[in-house]
């Protein structure tokens, strides 16, 4: 298997299939069982896409709320500018009289 697989035992089994087929190694009390180790891979799989979507939906929702930011400036500008024009216009009209 190679040399990064040093210490590591597929185990053959007793007479009675007792541990037939499972991972072992010097440091571990139980070894593995073929199921365990597929779902140990599948979950670092999950856990990994899972960092990678949290990762695009912060970018995401920082993207919105710059977005937020821009367009709450722009309406106090153009609140500002209406409150300006709308002065201007009533002292530049003459009174009804």
């Amino acid at each position: 298997m190679g040399s990064t697989w040093a210490g590591f035992l597929l185990l053959p089994g007793d007479g009675e299939n007792n541990h037939q087929g499972r991972l072992q190694h010097a440091y571990w009390r139980e070894p593995l069982e073929v199921g365990e180790l597929c779902a140990m891979f599948y979950t670092t799989q999950e856990v990994h896409m899972l960092r990678e979507n949290i990762e695009r939906i912060r970018k995401e929702i920082e993207a919105a709320n710059l977005r937020a930011d821009e367009m709450k400036a722009a309406a106090q500008f153009y609140r500002q500018q209406l409150k300006t024009e709308s002065r201007y216009g009533l002292m530049f009209t003459a009174p009804d009289r």
